[in-house]
Parts: C-alpha cells; structure tokens; sequence
C-alpha cells in the first residue's frame, strides 16, 4: 500500500471532521433500550389477535426437532392437539403456561427440551400459536410470550399448576 502524503491525510481528516460535525450526533434509540429486545415484526400476531399485549416480549417459535418433517403423520398429530387445545378455551390464541401443560394431548406431543422450558417458566408466561415472517400459521408450532416484568429479571419460576406427568421419561437418567 503506497504511503499517503501528510497533507493528504491532513485534508481526509479535516474532511471527516467536517462531515461528522454535519451530522446529528449518536441518534438516540426509542421506545425500549433493552438489549434482549429485538426488533421484530409482530404484525402476523396482532393481526391474527395472538399478541398477549406490550407487557409481553415473544421469546419465539418452538418446534420439536425430533421428528422430521417428513414425518408428517407426527406433525399431523401435534398440529392437531394444538389446535385443539386452543379450541377447549374458547378459541383462544394464547393460554398461560399453565393451562397448556394441564392439556394432556398437548404436553404429550412435547420433546422433552419443549417440556423441561415450558415447566421452568413463570406462571405469567404465554403459549400460543406460531406464525412465521409473512404471517402463515405454523400448525405443528407454538410460540412462547414471557412478560416482560420476568424477561428483565430472567429468573423464571415454575408455572404453580401441577403438569400432567410425561409418559415418555428418562431411565436411568440422573
């Protein structure tokens, strides 16, 4: 790289300077400085009215890698039982954590990573139905909605109602 005469460095310089005095200065970030918050379009949510509301921060999308998707005899079972269990609550979008894991159908179609988060969560926590970036249900998925009051401290409780027992365990895990 060929080395730049000081009064060409001292010209760019001045330049910069001159440019940056131009502009407004750090621009200021509005609404919500934290961090963990990430900007993302929740219109599909609004629109479909499965938005808990401001108070809560969607954690995101889960879905049971286990199963692939061509094992859409599964996925046609899961997709079903989330439906369904909406439906029980008067077609509900979204439901405490707890009364999704007092569905029996529901936590049975959970992987256990699924189970063990949703058990760990605060009892103000939400599941609901999923939709990707353009707005299209994601039927063999769910979204999970925390509140914000217990996203900031990211301490989660257990959510206080009993779940059903997973038939499925670990032997012999420890």
């Amino acid at each position: 790289m060929p080395k730049q005469k000081p009064e060409e460095i001292k010209n760019l310089l001045t330049n910069m300077k001159g440019e940056a005095a131009k502009a407004k200065g750090p621009q200021k970030a509005v609404g919500n400085t934290d961090p963990m918050h990430r900007n993302l379009d929740l219109s599909a949510y609004k629109s479909h009215k499965a938005w808990p509301g401001n108070s809560y921060v969607l954690v995101g999308n889960s879905y049971n890698m286990e199963h692939k998707s061509s094992d859409s005899a599964y996925n046609k079972r899961r997709a079903r039982h989330i439906t369904q269990m909406f439906e029980q609550h008067n077609g509900a979008h979204y439901l405490s954590v707890e009364d999704a894991l007092c569905h029996a159908p529901f936590v049975d179609t959970l992987s256990r990573f699924e189970f063990d988060w949703l058990r760990r969560e605060h009892g103000s926590a939400r599941v609901g139905l999923a939709y990707d970036e353009q707005g299209k249900l994601l039927p063999a998925s769910f979204a999970v909605w925390r509140s914000e009051q217990h996203y900031k401290t990211h301490q989660p409780v257990p959510a206080k109602a009993q779940p059903k027992q997973r038939s499925r365990q670990l032997v012999g895990a420890k």
